[in-house]
C-alpha cells in the first residue's frame, strides 16, 4: 500500500471471513479513482462516488460513502474542538467553583468552548465568502455539463480563464479590488491572447503598445503612460507643460521681445504642445498628413477607411455612420450644423460679399473646405423612406470628419466652437483660406486655452475671438458673440450696427461712446483713450467692422484676466517686449509652424501670466515696479499729495516770529513739477535745503 494510505479506507466496507479478495479488489479501486482518503471521497457526490466505484468492483458505494463520510465529520469534530481529545475534560461538570445562584440552563450545563469556532467570515467557516466562491464556482461548472442547445457553449473558463488559478487565501479573499482593475485584468487576458494568435502583424508588441497605435474604435488612440501621467498630476498639480515654465532658468525679465521662458531640454512650443493634455499619438492623428505633398490630391491609401472608420469602403449611410464614430442623430446634425445647429449671421451685420460665401459652410468650416469650383457642403439625403445618405463626401473630407469627432470627445467641447476655434487659429497664423491642416500653431493655441481655462475659467469662444474676431453667428437660442457683447437684450438705445463705414478715433463719434459702455471703460486717458491711441499706432484703417471692434474687446478683456486695469496690462507688456508685445493685443499674429521664434501672441499671454504671477506673490504692483526700474520718475499720488501739504505748511510757518531769527541756513524755493494726473490742490511751491 502507499504510504499515504489511510488505514481508515480498510473500514468503510464490512469484513466478512473467507472473503478477503474482496476487500483487496475494493482497495484496488480506491487507488484506481486517486483515493487515498476519506476525504478524498465526499468530494464527489454520492451518486457519482457509486457509479465511479461500480466500474472497478461490486462492493456497496452507497454504504462505503456514507461510512467515509461519518469518518470525516468526526475527524473535523476532533479537529475543531481540543477539548473532545482531553481524556480530562471528555464530560463537563458542574466544579464547586460554579455559581450556586446559576439557573440549570443549557448553557451553564453544557459550557461550549469559544475558541472551537470560527467566525463567519474565517477562510475555515462552511459559509464564508470563500468557500461560497468555490461553491459557486464548483455549481457553474456543474451547469456546463448540463443542457443542450444548437449553439455553442460559452463557457467560464473562456469568459474567465484565470478564474481557476486564482490562490484562495486571506489576502485575496479580504482585500478590495476596484471594478475597473477587475476589468482591465479580464480584457488584458483575451487581448494578450489576440495578439498572441495574430503575431505575424503585431510581433511582439504589448498591449499597450497596440492601443496607441490603433484607431478604432473612436476611442483609440490610448496611451496608458501618458494617462497615467495627467492622473497624477491632476488637482492642484502642476500639469503636463506647465512643469516646463515652473522649472524654466530662463525669465522674460530681459524687456525684449524673445522666447526663452519655458525652454528646459526642448523649444518653448512643446511646452505649449503639452498643454493640451493629448497624447503623442492623438496629437500625431490630428497633424499628420496623409495626402503628402500634394494636398489637393483626392486620393487615400486603401487601408485608411479599414483603419479610421472600421470598414473597408467608404460609409455614407447615416445609422451606419453613426454606429461607427458613436454618434447620435442630434450630434451628426452638429457635427454638420445642419437643421437647428444651422448658425444664423447676426442681423446687426451688413456683410461683405466675401462674408456671404464664406457663411455658406460657416460651422463646418473645418470639415467641408473652401466651397469653390461649385462645391456642395456635407449634407443628409433621403435614400429611402426609412434611410438617409451622407452627400457630397470626398476622402479628404471623410479624413477631416474623423479628427474633428475624435477632437470633439477628446474635449467635450460643441462642434460649433471648435470649428470656429480651427478657423481663428489658421486666420491668426496668416494661412491660405484653403489651407485646412491642423498643425503645431493649432496644437499651441489649444494648449494655452485648456492652461487659461484651468486657471481663469474662461470658455473657447472668448479665446477665439481674442485670436481673431468676434463670432457674428449664433446657433440656437443663443446669440452671436457680438450681440452678446454690444448689443445685450437689456439695452435701450438704438443697436449697434457694422457697416464696414470709416471710424474716425480722435473724434466723439456716438460709436466710440457705445464701445466704451458696452466694454465697461472709462472715457478717460488711461482707459478709453489709451485703446484708441493703440489701435490708431497699429491699425491702419478702423471702421466700423468686426475687425476694429474685436481689437477693442481683446485689448479691453484682456487684463481682466490678469487682475489688471488696461493702463498696468499696456505697462507689464511694453516691459515684457516692448513696442512688439502691444502690436501683438491690437493684431495678434502666430509665427511659422515647428518653429519657436519670434514671440507670438501665445508667448505673449504666458509671459504676462508669469508677470502677473511674480508680482502677486512678490506684493507688489506695476507701478512700483517701474519706479524700481526707473522707468517711471514721477512719485506716486500719494508721495506727491504729501510733499505738496509740506509745502503749503512751510510756506505759512515762515511769515511766523520764529522762522524771522536769523539763520545759518540757506533756503532755495522753487516752483514744483507738476505730476501727471494728480490736482495741485495744496500748494504751489516747494523748496530745496542747502546747508
Amino acid at each position: 500500500m502507499p504510504k499515504d494510505y489511510s488505514p481508515l479506507l480498510d473500514l468503510l466496507i464490512a469484513s466478512r471471513p473467507g472473503r478477503e479478495h474482496q476487500r483487496d479488489r475494493f482497495n484496488a479501486a480506491l487507488l484506481a479513482l486517486d483515493i487515498h482518503s476519506v476525504f478524498d471521497i465526499i468530494r464527489f457526490s454520492r451518486n457519482d462516488f457509486i457509479d465511479r466505484l461500480a466500474k472497478h468492483c461490486d462492493e456497496d458505494g452507497g454504504q462505503a460513502y456514507d461510512n467515509a463520510v461519518g469518518y470525516a465529520s468526526k475527524i473535523e469534530l476532533l479537529a475543531r474542538t481540543p477539548s473532545l481529545r482531553d481524556p480530562d475534560m471528555l464530560r463537563n461538570k458542574r466544579g464547586s467553583t460554579s455559581d450556586p445562584h446559576a439557573p440549570p440552563t443549557y448553557a451553564t450545563l453544557f459550557p461550549e468552548n469559544e475558541d472551537s469556532f470560527c467566525s463567519a467570515s474565517s477562510l475555515a467557516a462552511v459559509d464564508s465568502p470563500a468557500a461560497y466562491l468555490r461553491a459557486l464556482y464548483m455549481f457553474a461548472l456543474q451547469v456546463e455539463q448540463t443542457g443542450k442547445g444548437t449553439q455553442e457553449k460559452i463557457t467560464l473558463d473562456q469568459r474567465r480563464p484565470a478564474l481557476k488559478y486564482l490562490m484562495i487565501d486571506d489576502e485575496n479573499t479580504h482585500r478590495e479590488l476596484p471594478m475597473l482593475t477587475l476589468v482591465n485584468e479580464t480584457l488584458r487576458e483575451h487581448l494578450k491572447k489576440y495578439l498572441n494568435d495574430n503575431s505575424d502583424l503585431y510581433g511582439n508588441r504589448t498591449v499597450e503598445q497596440v492601443l496607441t497605435e490603433l484607431r478604432f474604435p473612436f476611442e483609440l488612440p490610448f496611451d496608458l503612460a501618458h494617462q497615467q501621467c495627467v492622473l497624477s498630476l491632476s488637482g492642484q498639480k502642476p500639469q503636463l507643460g506647465a512643469l516646463n515654465y515652473l522649472i524654466s532658468l530662463k525669465l522674460p525679465y530681459t524687456q525684449q521681445p524673445e522666447n526663452k521662458y519655458g525652454v528646459v531640454y526642448q523649444e518653448a512650443y512643446e511646452a505649449q504642445r503639452l498643454l493640451t493634455l493629448l497624447s503623442p499619438a492623438q496629437q500625431n492623428l490630428l497633424t499628420e498628413d496623409i495626402y503628402g505633398q500634394n494636398p489637393s490630391l483626392d486620393a487615400q491609401p486603401a487601408s485608411f477607411f479599414k483603419k479610421h472608420y472600421g470598414n473597408a469602403q467608404p460609409i455614407t449611410d447615416q445609422q451606419h455612420f453613426m454606429q461607427n464614430t458613436g454618434l447620435n442623430t442630434d450630434q451628426l446634425l452638429e457635427l454638420l450644423a445642419l437643421g437647428r445647429h444651422r448658425p444664423q449671421r447676426s442681423a446687426h451685420v451688413l456683410p461683405a460679399p466675401a462674408q456671404i460665401t464664406s457663411d455658406q459652410n460657416i460651422g463646418a468650416r473645418y470639415i467641408n473646405g473652401p466651397l469653390v469650383g461649385g462645391k456642395k457642403r456635407l449634407g443628409l439625403s433621403t435614400f429611402t423612406a426609412e434611410k438617409m445618405h451622407l452627400e457630397q463626401t470626398t476622402n479628404q473630407r471623410y479624413d477631416r470628419l474623423q479628427r474633428m469627432i475624435r477632437l470633439q470627445r477628446w474635449l467635450d467641447i460643441p462642434f460649433f466652437e471648435l470649428d470656429e476655434f480651427v478657423h481663428s487659429a489658421q486666420r491668426c497664423e496668416g494661412t491660405p483660406s484653403d489651407s485646412l491642416i491642423i498643425n503645431d500653431n493649432t496644437l499651441r493655441a489649444l494648449g494655452v486655452f485648456r492652461y487659461l481655462s484651468r486657471r481663469f475659467a474662461i470658455n473657447l469662444k472668448t479665446f477665439s475671438a481674442w485670436l481673431y474676431q468676434l463670432s457674428v453667428h449664433g446657433t440656437g437660442k443663443q446669440a452671436a458673440l457680438f450681440d452678446q457683447v454690444f448689443n445685450p437684450p437689456n439695452w435701450l438705445h438704438s443697436p449697434l450696427t457694422l457697416d464696414n463705414q470709416p471710424l474716425d478715433l480722435t473724434t466723439t463719434d456716438a460709436t466710440l461712446f457705445r464701445i466704451c459702455a458696452s466694454l465697461g471703460l472709462e472715457d478717460t486717458p488711461v482707459s478709453m483713450g489709451l485703446l484708441k491711441t493703440r489701435t490708431q499706432d497699429y491699425l491702419s484703417q478702423p471702421a466700423r467692422n468686426i475687425s476694429t471692434l474685436s481689437s477693442f474687446y481683446r485689448q479691453a478683456t484682456l487684463p481682466g484676466l490678469f487682475a489688471l486695469s488696461i493702463n498696468e496690462c499696456d505697462q507689464l507688456v511694453h516691459m515684457l517686449g516692448g513696442a512688439d508685445y502691444r502690436r501683438q493685443l491690437v493684431i495678434p499674429a502666430l509665427r511659422t509652424s515647428g518653429s519657436n521664434s519670434p514671440p507670438d501672441f501665445l508667448d505673449v499671454l504666458m509671459q504676462l501670466d508669469w508677470a502677473v504671477t511674480w508680482l502677486k506673490e512678490s506684493k507688489t504692483s506695476t507701478s512700483q515696479l517701474r519706479r524700481q526700474l526707473l522707468l517711471d520718475t514721477a512719485p506716486p499720488p500719494h508721495q506727491y499729495r504729501r510733499d505738496l501739504l509740506k509745502s503749503t505748511l512751510y510756506c505759512k510757518a515762515r511769515k511766523s516770529t520764529f522762522f524771522r531769527r536769523p539763520c545759518s541756513m540757506n533756503w532755495t524755493f522753487l516752483r514744483p513739477k507738476q505730476a501727471p494726473n494728480t490736482l495741485n490742490s495744496l500748494g504751489t511751491c516747494c523748496w530745496e535745503k542747502h546747508c
